[in-house]
């Protein structure tokens, strides 16, 4: 343990020593890009403390290793020394980065990332996630290589990786690292994330950006095939099982499993046959995928009766939406709710991907009241925290 722990100070007082550090490829102010010697990446980052809520991490570096240097530290930082600034924050819930790099053309591997929590004067605690995460960069090019969602929660177990080193010193202890571990999922927000590059850096109107999203490594990819199909929630329903992609990529400590597009002949799931699973099923593989519907048959039907008590016990506690946190969230809905009549609710198209703590509900609602008739894609991302599954974020 002593061991590990002086072997990440080292790792830490290397990435901060400046001897590989370059500025950000992308700087405000510029009206060109000059693509003629260099290519550049891009890459969002969310990084959230599920944990400690009130101890929000920073994003210290990221570790890139250009394939011919297996065992490389280099890292690019946007100052040396310091981490990253935050192009978004939201108190008790995340920090976000907009991230650029400028590359020689060639194969690339993602190592991980070195997070940190700091109390000025007091302490500094630092903790690093394992990515593996090769991609192939073009020669005079910008390529977008996806938005990784990284959150630090309790361990479950002492077989998960921990996210700093395993001695409860006050450094690692404060902010979880030595008793947390890190999820990461790696997802395609191409059309999100370029409003947000273009909006900090306008010359990016000017050139091409190239989808190039970060793929699973052989051992994720077989793990990923482990993952159940979701089982047909009504009889005789007929299901069209999707093709795997790299839209949504989730793990512990490592990319573990693929979100699926939402399938053309999916069956419809309204309140009335997106039934209770059978408790014999638990025994299944499906669990996970299971335990989801039932989240959602429970999320349904407690806001189409007014049951908000069991609405709100649907959703995490550090869940955040359109700027709201979970209790201005349940006021909100408590609101429309209470001036709403006749609420009826269809989901067509369900689609669940499930990890072992992380999963994503993609489907198409359907939404009618004495106030709003609707249709719209949504999207749930959920937790699982302390064995029961819990709405983290909900995307229209």
């Amino acid at each position: 343990m002593i061991k590990n722990r002086f072997l990440l100070i080292f790792c830490l007082v290397f990435a901060m020593s400046g001897c590989a550090g370059n500025k950000m490829a992308l700087t405000k102010g510029k009206s060109d890009i000059n693509l003629t010697k260099k290519s550049i990446a891009l890459l969002s980052v969310r990084i959230s403390n599920q944990y400690k809520p009130n101890r929000q991490l920073e994003l210290l570096s990221v570790v890139i290793c250009p394939q011919s240097e297996p065992n490389c530290r280099h890292d690019f930082l946007s100052n040396p020394g310091s981490p990253y600034k935050p192009y978004k924050r939201e108190k008790k819930h995340f920090n976000e980065y907009l991230l650029s790099y400028e590359l020689e053309s060639g194969t690339y591997n993602i190592d991980g990332l070195y997070t940190t929590y700091r109390i000025p004067t007091l302490t500094s605690g630092f903790g690093y996630t394992k990515l593996n995460l090769k991609t192939e960069i073009k020669p005079n090019s910008i390529s977008y290589l996806g938005h990784l969602d990284i959150t630090l929660r309790e361990k479950k177990n002492n077989a998960e990786i921990s996210a700093g080193s395993d001695t409860p010193f006050i450094d690692q202890s404060i902010a979880g690292f030595s008793s947390g571990t890190f999820d990461v999922v790696v997802e395609d927000k191409f059309d999100e994330d370029m409003k947000s590059f273009i909006s900090e850096y306008p010359a990016l109107k000017k050139v091409k950006v190239e989808k190039s999203i970060l793929p699973l490594t052989p051992k994720e990819a077989v793990d990923a095939s482990k993952v159940e199909e979701p089982a047909t929630p009504v009889a005789d329903a007929k299901v069209k099982e999707p093709t795997a992609s790299n839209e949504a990529v989730t793990a512990t400590a490592a990319p573990v499993a693929t979100a699926a597009p939402v399938a053309a002949n999916a069956p419809v799931v309204t309140t009335e046959n997106l039934a209770p699973v059978d408790v014999k099923q638990n025994e299944t593989k499906s669990i996970p995928k299971e335990a989801v519907r039932n989240l959602l048959t429970k999320w349904v039907t407690s806001w189409k009766s007014g049951d908000m008590k069991t609405y709100r016990s649907c959703y995490a506690s550090n869940f955040h939406s359109k700027e709201m946190d979970l209790s201005a969230w349940i006021s909100h809905k408590a609101a429309v709710r209470q001036n709403s009549k006749n609420i009826n609710i269809r989901i067509d198209n369900l689609q669940i991907s499930a990890g072992v703590n992380t999963a994503v509900a993609v489907f198409t609602q359907y939404y009618n009241s004495s106030i709003l008739n609707s249709k719209s894609k949504k999207k749930l991302e959920l937790r699982k925290i302390s064995d029961e599954w819990k709405i983290y974020r909900e995307i229209m």
